[in-house]
């Protein structure tokens, strides 16, 4: 598959092993021209690496080397799109090989049975790492959160996780880089002026990247054929730090121009776009699970493979008994007699009363059937099985006996998924910061308000309660209340707590402080409550002190 020739398609072939043609990086080890970092060069001025980014090298604005960004959508839609596309449709139950594979000599059976355990690992993991809501918020300086800017910041947290569906748009972006090795998040103002979100597909978006170690985006594409021209000229839009400007490959007339795009884009008297926007920095950014760009299951692609292939050999074996040969032996049947046999299944077969012994001995029906070794089918599915989730990192929670000895053993058997859901963690707070930074900006809030937020992750995983509020009444008076109540599972929100907590204390304080009686006797005498609570010694009583 080269990069210039769209006709050398893998989808729709049969492959021995897909996974060569879906692991990220692959065509830049056999495709293009090769350099010493692994990349593949596209165009004069950019390249795409090993982990299937792109990076513009060129001197001048990416807006003003059409030529280039029509190398690069080309590239993508020839070479990655396709790829894809064969994530999306694995994790939908479309597995390309078993649907693909040739078909059996001479009618025998020829099942096509698929196993659906990319979406189990999909959204196992998923679950697992965001099933339960994340949650956001901002502290000043001197790490508190109490005041009036920081509540002002808060509550506008608030406001645009609500309106913006955050919690919906982080889980969709979470599956895409689960399926596809990496996913987006798109930052942009309606009508109105509010900030909202999307989450995109790599299927018809990528960032390009500069050529500098900090690896900065500095524009994203989204493209797609025209729709309406019928011509197949290429439309899309080119987001930048400054403007999102539509293009396309067509004039006014209709003429495509292959090397250049038309930029739908006007300039007022002050030189600025009328497509600009006042954020300053990308408001897309790239959401994914590693640093090479896996999804969750590319390295098992050939494992889920064979177990569609064994599952479906097995069931054509089951087909192969039902239509198996019938063999009857000694005796010639009649044609009446064969149609009585298959309705009524019975045969009674004896010998004339002029028939010798041997005749009658050599009777025999049977079916003609092949040996089949289930034993070992079944271990090699087993095995397949095992071996796909131990290779993915994923925990297999239907082999789990939740009782209170597996309590313990389910934290080791979850330990692999954790490690890789910490990971995600990382990149996935870098994607959400850079995002509020966007948000943040284009809605008029301080500049730097999106250093001082907090992301807290709840993974979702089986929770033992018990042993939960022991450990918090142990750590009571060695950390922080907040701190100690982060391990129960049952409190969503530490800090929130905490202040229930408080305020529970004043109000019960104030019910203590109404129930006191207006006066009572000590050992000075008589005394009396004033307002607050405090007691007033009367002049007896002051009497009797100083005496």
């Amino acid at each position: 598959m080269t990069a210039d020739n769209s006709e050398n398609k893998i989808y729709g072939k049969f492959y021995q092993n897909l996974q060569d043609n879906l692991i990220s990086g692959r065509l830049v080890s056999s495709d293009g021209v090769m350099t010493d970092d692994a990349s593949t060069s596209i165009g004069n001025d950019g390249y795409i690496d090993d982990d299937d980014s792109f990076h513009y090298i060129g001197s001048k604005p990416i807006q003003e080397n059409s030529q280039q960004i029509i190398n690069f959508i080309n590239y993508h839609r020839n070479n990655l799109a396709p790829i894809y596309q064969i994530k999306k449709d694995y994790y939908k139950g479309r597995h390309l090989n078993i649907l693909n594979q040739p078909s059996k000599a001479n009618g025998d059976p020829d099942n096509r049975i698929i196993v659906d355990l990319p979406r189990k690992l999909v959204d196992t993991f998923g679950g697992y790492f965001i099933g339960t809501p994340i949650k956001m918020a901002y502290n000043d300086k001197d790490g508190t959160d109490d005041s009036p800017s920081a509540k002002k910041i808060n509550d506008f947290i608030n406001d645009f996780m609500i309106t913006s569906n955050f919690d919906a748009v982080l889980k969709k972006a979470s599956k895409s880089a689960d399926i596809y090795g990496r996913g987006f998040i798109y930052e942009y103002n309606d009508e109105h002026g509010t900030p909202n979100l999307a989450s995109l597909t790599p299927i018809d978006t990528f960032i390009i990247y500069d050529d500098s170690v900090a690896n900065k985006p500095i524009a994203g594409i989204r493209y797609w054929q025209s729709r309406h021209a019928g011509n197949g000229a290429l439309s899309g839009q080119l987001i930048t730090p400054d403007k999102v400007v539509d293009f396309g490959q067509a004039d006014d007339d209709g003429s495509i121009e292959p090397g250049s795009l038309v930029f739908d884009e006007t300039f007022d008297k002050d030189g600025l776009s009328n497509k600009s926007h006042p954020v300053g920095v990308l408001p897309l950014v790239e959401v994914v699970d590693n640093d090479e760009r896996l999804g969750v299951f590319d390295s098992v692609i050939s494992m889920i493979d064979n177990t569609d292939k064994t599952v479906s050999e097995k069931a054509n074996d089951v087909d192969y008994f039902a239509d198996s040969l019938l063999v009857v032996k000694g005796v010639k049947l009649t044609q009446k007699q064969i149609e009585q046999a298959k309705r009524q299944r019975v045969f009674n077969l004896f010998s004339k009363e002029d028939a010798d012994v041997d005749n009658a001995a050599a009777m025999d029906v049977k079916f003609v059937a092949k040996d089949v070794e289930d034993t070992l089918q079944e271990n090699a599915l087993n095995r397949n099985i095992d071996l796909i989730y131990q290779i993915a990192q994923i925990a297999n929670l239907d082999d789990v006996q939740f009782n209170t000895a597996a309590a313990t053993a389910l934290d080791f058997k979850l330990h692999s998924m954790k490690t890789m859901a910490l990971t995600k963690e990382g990149f996935f707070s870098a994607a959400i910061l850079q995002i509020m930074q966007a948000v943040f900006t284009s809605s008029g809030q301080a500049d730097d308000a999106w250093k001082g937020l907090e992301i807290d992750y709840n993974l979702t995983i089986p929770h033992n309660v018990a042993d939960e509020a022991n450990t918090v009444k142990t750590l009571q008076g060695s950390v922080s209340r907040e701190t100690a109540l982060k391990a129960l599972s049952l409190v969503p929100d530490p800090k929130t707590e905490v202040k229930k907590l408080d305020d529970e204390n004043k109000e019960q304080a104030n019910q203590l402080k109404n129930q006191l009686p207006g006066s009572f006797y000590t050992q000075n005498g008589p005394q009396q409550a004033s307002q607050n609570g405090k007691v007033t010694p009367d002049k007896a009583g002051e009497d009797n002190a100083d005496s």
